[in-house]
């Protein structure tokens, strides 16, 4: 397991005996033997910072500092660690905390109100939660399912943690970050590393017998997409041990101003390790806006070269389960391996408390007297009557907006009516009318419409619509506004139209993950 930001730990064991090693970048590990009975008890460690030893080497003009050799055999075995498991699946646990320390009054003569949105006493603008499957296959195939997600304050939302995110290998090459750089972080122990980096022995120290060298990584250049900071590199296998790395602004980040990423690795068996802890930490300044973050991820649960199903690996990236957002407090109390900090807590209890406020009766009520209220504006823009509890509204567009003129009827105006009722899971019901009057020509036109949103995982929905209208030839060839005004204050008339008296079907879904099938069918006389 891992502990969160105030040390705090949890392991939930079934009764016996155990031997429980801790260890921390920087810090010597510990190991205490316990007896588990069934009863909760408190097991706390004091660790001391690691016993560096510098290695003894023979200083001259042209000499060159150890850390290079230990590179050099790093960058040697880095493809073979890179490719040394074929496939594997494992859990991995996210929580996702940004914070926000200061606003500014305005932004670009705007006011700032984020008095609904940001607890000040925590500063937490956002945080959330997610356990997912990670399934990974060489070189490059992946697909992630997320099976839980929390988002504080919105129970129907979902948490945009993603493990795939959370993997920075640093047996890459480049590593692409998707929104962090238009261009790659090279490794400190890439191919070409030593034309990016210099680097130094500050010593060594052991960790459960095994020789640890940490070496401090430097950029050669300020500009360059490059890490700085700590690398441990294990004597004799070559393999990272853990990182303290940090990038900057002047590695051309965007977002944020740093991005800290601390990682461990740890024996699946005795030959292979692997990412065990990431943790990243962040700043940022924009706008006057200051605040940071701190993502941390745990996988558990490792499965090496595991057999997956023909055609497991598809376009499906990321499939998230039926109901992952929907477990409930009893289900994370018991699952979630990272205890959460009292800040945390009372950001899950403040959210809720407000959604709760939110999401009632009176107050959605409140809101809607004020929305609902007429004012001249809508003379031009159209009225809307919202019922928000019961997920209902009525709209009436301006008879403005289909004051027009065109040669076939001379002057337009009509209107149009929306009625629309939501339902649980986005469900949706749509019903329409519309009715205008030629002056010229005398004639009635309009028509009525009927839409359902069914499916809407599958983006499915059906509608039935029938009338008679004008339409141009070429749809959508000239705005008829654009059109009035050629007519009246030129004399020119672009718009050519018809009348249709039709009834039309459509049915629209997605058929396959990316893949959408429409079906349409259409009767008129013209």
């Amino acid at each position: 397991t891992t502990s969160n930001e105030s040390g705090f730990y949890q392991l939930a064991l079934k009764p016996g005996n155990y031997t429980i090693t801790v260890k921390s970048i920087g810090y010597t590990a510990l190991s205490k033997e316990i007896i588990v009975v069934d009863q909760e008890q408190e097991v706390n460690f004091e660790l001391k910072e690691e016993t560096i030893k510098i290695k003894e080497f023979t200083v001259n003009s042209d000499a060159e500092d150890p850390a290079y050799a230990v590179i050099r055999n790093a960058i040697k075995k880095r493809k073979f660690y890179k490719e040394q498991v074929e496939a594997f699946s494992c859990d991995v646990y996210i929580k996702g905390v940004q914070k926000l320390k200061k606003k500014p009054n305005k932004v670009m003569g705007l006011k700032v109100n984020m008095n609904a949105s940001w607890d000040t006493a925590s500063g937490i603008i956002y945080m959330s939660e997610s356990v997912s499957k990670y399934n990974f296959k060489q070189p490059n195939k992946l697909k992630e399912e997320m099976i839980s997600s929390l988002v504080s304050g919105n129970n129907q939302a979902f948490s945009y943690n993603q493990a795939s995110d959370m993997f920075f290998n640093f047996y890459e090459n480049v590593m692409d970050v998707v929104g962090l750089g238009a261009r790659g972080f090279i490794s400190p122990i890439a191919n070409n590393a030593l034309l990016t980096y210099r680097y130094k022995l500050l010593g060594t120290f052991y960790d459960q017998g095994k020789l640890i060298n940490k070496i401090q990584v430097i950029p050669k250049r300020k500009n360059d997409p490059a890490f700085a900071g700590i690398i441990y590199i294990m004597e004799d296998s070559w393999r990272i041990h853990s990182t303290n790395l940090y990038l900057t602004k002047e590695a051309q980040i965007d977002f944020v101003d740093t991005l800290e990423i601390n990682q461990v690795y740890l024996p699946v068996t005795p030959e292979i390790w692997m990412p065990f802890s990431n943790n990243y930490s962040f700043t940022f300044d924009i706008f006057g806006f200051k605040g940071g973050g701190n993502y941390v991820s745990m996988n558990s649960n490792y499965i090496l070269n595991p057999a997956f199903p023909e055609n497991f690996f598809n376009n499906n990236l990321l499939e998230i389960k039926e109901g992952a957002n929907k477990k409930d407090t009893a289900y994370w109390n018991n699952y979630r391996p990272v205890p959460l900090t009292q800040s945390e807590k009372r950001d899950y209890v403040w959210r809720d408390s407000i959604t709760v406020i939110k999401e009632s009766k009176p107050y959605k009520d409140s809101v809607d007297r004020v929305n609902n209220k007429f004012r001249f504006g809508n003379i031009i823009t159209g009225y809307e009557y919202s019922n928000t509890y019961m997920k209902r509204s009525i709209r009436i567009d301006s008879p403005s907006s289909t004051l027009l003129f065109n040669t076939v009827q001379g002057l337009t105006l009509g209107t149009k009516l929306t009625y629309t009722q939501g339902f649980e899971n986005r469900k949706r019901k749509m019903y329409t009318g519309a009715i205008g009057y030629g002056f010229a020509n005398q004639t009635w036109y309009g028509a009525v419409g009927y839409q359902t949103q069914y499916n809407p995982k599958k983006f499915a929905q059906f509608s039935i619509r029938a009338g008679s209208v004008f339409e141009q030839y070429q749809p959508a060839s000239i705005s008829e506004l654009l059109n009035t005004s050629y007519t009246l204050l030129d004399e020119r008339n672009y718009l050519k139209i018809y009348k249709s008296d039709f009834l039309s079907l459509k049915h629209y879904s997605e058929i396959s993950n990316g893949i959408y099938l429409g079906i349409f069918t259409d009767y008129s006389y013209r």
